[in-house]
Formats: structure tokens, sequence, C-alpha cells
């Protein structure tokens, strides 16, 4: 008469299954992620490029912000820049001022090519208006608002927000919260301060 085998032996063949299916579910859902997130396929190979954000991401991040600025009472500007600096999406809710849809463009540029959120003087101490006047110059907007965003410790693109003086930065935060997989860099820490010698 043949021995059963125990239920423990088969309770562990049951258990490496389940992690293999768990395994192989959430390399799909990263795969998953970087398409809905990432350019891929012909058009990445069309823009030669593998870190841009795609035009759906960009949406949802925009529509992320314009959800916020609409529960907290405000009209806002939204751009959404790929690496290179050019628009891949822009948004601009009825009622926002003339000047802003331009902000938002300018911050959102200042954050790509600084790679920091705007206003994120890491040196307390330095030359602010010197600092300022050389961003405008250049046709970049320090003022909150603007972010870099970043997937799997890449940027990929940035956004500018203007419309509420105190909001634009929260509310593009909002749009890269509704993104998953999407981040953006903390602002730099400032040095410590010199300690005066005795």
């Amino acid at each position: 008469m043949p021995m059963k085998q125990p239920h423990v032996f088969r309770a562990g063949w049951l258990f490496l299954y389940a992690a293999a299916a768990f395994a192989l579910a959430s390399a799909n859902a990263a795969a998953q992620s970087k398409d809905n997130l990432l350019v891929t396929g012909e058009a990445a190979k069309r823009s030669l490029t593998n870190g841009e954000i795609s035009g759906d991401a960009a949406a949802k991040v925009a529509q992320g912000c314009l959800d916020f600025a609409a529960k907290h009472n405000f009209a806002a500007a939204v751009v959404i820049l790929d690496p290179t600096g050019n628009v891949i999406h822009s948004h601009r809710m009825d009622g926002v001022r003339p000047d802003e849809i331009e902000s938002a463009l300018n911050r959102a540029r200042a954050a790509l090519f600084n790679r920091n959120p705007t206003n994120s003087a890491p040196n307390p101490n330095a030359n602010v208006v010197a600092a300022v006047r050389g961003s405008l110059a250049r046709g970049f907007d320090p003022s909150p608002g603007g972010l870099p965003l970043v997937f799997d410790n890449q940027m990929i693109g940035a956004i500018g927000v203007a419309g509420s003086d105190s909001l634009n930065a929260d509310c593009g935060r909002a749009g890269v919260a509704a993104v998953p997989g999407l981040t953006v860099p903390s602002p730099p820490t400032p040095p410590a301060p010199a300690q005066p010698q005795r």
C-alpha cells in the first residue's frame, strides 16, 4: 500500500507556486507601470528616447493638479514638459489670469533645468536677488510651483503650476501623487551655518 504524502509537503509546493505567481505579477505590474509612464515602443524609437514622460501620464498629472485647484477654489494653469523642455501637456482653467500660462511654463522650465523644485535655494545666505535676476534672464520663474517629475531615479519631465501664490507647489505635488510611480526630489538640504571662531 503506497504511503500518502503529508499535507505539509503539498502545502510547501502550493506556497512556492503562489510565491512564483506573485513575483511574476509584480514584474508584470512594474513593466506595465513603466509602459504607462514612459514613451516606449515605436514612439521611443522615433524620438530616440527611453526616459520621457508619456502624453497619457502627463495628462493624468495635469488632471490631478486641476482637481486640487478646483477643490481649493482657484483657477490654475498647468504645463508639463519633457526632459528637453518641450510641452507634452498644458491646460488652463477658465478664469485664469492671462500671465499665469507663461508663469506655469517658466516654472516648469526652472524645475527642469535646475533639477529641483522651484523656490528651494540651498543656501539661505546666497545672493537671492542675483539668483532671481539670473533665472528671469533665462526665462525661468523661480517662484513656487515648478517640480521635476522623477521615475525610477530618472527625471522624465517637469510640471509648472500658476494660479495661487500659496498653493501652486501643493497643486503640482497633488498632480504627481495622482500617478503611481512618479516622485518629486526633495529640496536640497541647506548647509549648516558656519560656527564663529573663538
